[in-house]
């Protein structure tokens, strides 16, 4: 491991030591010379050799030398001891947060469900689609963005995961609402579809085709009484403080003073706008609201269920079939993060349709 070379003087005679590993290069004289090469790691490799020379003249320098060399060695080993042991705990620390991402990872599979996906209408829970399909060659029975109900007879029960479209980009939302096919009746001129909405989801990742070939995504279900919350993209481990406030952060927005005054504003306004419906005979058939109503049920009288008076006066304002008098909301009203955002959604969804109508009136009167 080190090579040797002579140099003569008239005094003494010397050997450098040259280390092949390292070119670290000492100069001793009538001594014993050790040299350790380290590399500072978990894993230590060394080697150490030990020649000697002939020369009378530095017996207490080189005394002195080697106790140097030795207090160094102390020193370099204490100092791999902390190295290694840093190693260690930086290696713990790193399985751990491995550990808990993993597991984090399993909770939310296990909290996702995979589902077809059908691209048509942004639904709300409790809304009836019907749909017809008289075009015999389409065989899948055909939506969006290469969606579809499939073909042959389809067993009712059957669940699929519907999303809407933004009505500013046309891009595909993320949130939707889970449909039941309560209908199949295939008659004479074409096959007739009912889909009843059950409850709202987010998708997990991106959309996939199974094996099939078919567009399929994961969902995660929202609580009839929380919003979406853009919060539910952090998985925060269960049992933590960081999964407690994750809970909490939704509603900071707002107190439950403001909300309490913002549900309350929906009745009033809801009696002024199926007043202004009824009235000016904007029904596009017959009892068109009874229908509504018989879909979507009685509204919720207890004030401080925020999420559900807002989800049902979306869906009350925005009706399948349509009624033409309000602007499109359910798709705001999915994406909203907080049920403040939904209950602020609800609210101007009847004052702008309230106002739309008033002006149709008083214009109506002037003429």
């Amino acid at each position: 491991m080190l090579a040797q070379t002579s140099s003569s003087s008239s005094s003494s005679s010397s050997i450098t030591f040259t280390c092949s590993r390292c070119s670290n290069t000492r100069l001793k004289s009538k001594s014993f010379y050790i040299h350790q090469h380290r590399r500072t790691t978990t894993n230590k490799n060394s080697h150490t050799t030990i020649m000697s020379s002939s020369s009378p003249s530095s017996s207490s320098s080189s005394s002195n030398g080697e106790e140097g060399e030795q207090e160094k060695e102390r020193t370099d080993d204490n100092n791999d001891e902390k190295n290694n042991a840093a190693d260690s705990n930086n290696s713990n620390l790193n399985m751990d947060v491995l550990n808990r991402r993993l597991e984090q990872l399993r909770l939310r599979e296990s909290e996702t469900v995979p589902m077809r996906v059908l691209v048509l209408d942004s639904t709300l829970p409790k809304q009836v689609l019907t749909l017809k399909f008289q075009n015999k060659e389409d065989v899948m029975r055909t939506l969006n963005c290469g969606t579809s109900l499939g073909k042959g007879k389809l067993k009712e029960g059957s669940v699929f995961a519907m999303l809407g479209m933004s009505p500013t980009n046309k891009k595909v939302l993320p949130c939707g609402a889970e449909v039941l096919l309560t209908k199949f009746v295939e008659e004479s001129d074409g096959t007739l579809v009912e889909l009843t909405a059950t409850r709202r989801f987010k998708i997990d990742r991106e959309p996939y085709l199974d094996d099939d070939k078919i567009p399929h995504v994961r969902v995660r279900f929202i609580d009839d009484d929380k919003a979406c919350g853009s919060l539910d993209d952090y998985i925060a481990p269960p049992g933590t403080d960081s999964f407690a406030m994750m809970e909490s952060l939704r509603e900071l927005a707002d107190n439950e003073e403001a909300l309490v005054e913002l549900s309350t504003d929906l009745n009033d306004l809801k009696a002024k706008w199926e007043d202004l419906v009824i009235n000016g005979k904007r029904e596009r058939q017959e009892n068109q609201l009874d229908l509504i109503k018989s879909h979507l049920g009685d509204f919720p009288t207890d004030i401080k269920e925020f999420a559900r008076r807002a989800t049902y006066i979306c869906a009350y304002i925005n009706p399948i079939p349509s009624l033409g008098v309000a602007f499109e909301i359910r798709p705001a009203l999915l994406m909203a993060p907080t049920v403040g955002d939904m209950l602020r959604i609800a609210k101007a969804g009847l004052e702008l349709s309230i106002a739309k109508m008033e002006n149709e009136d008083k214009n109506n009167k002037q003429m």
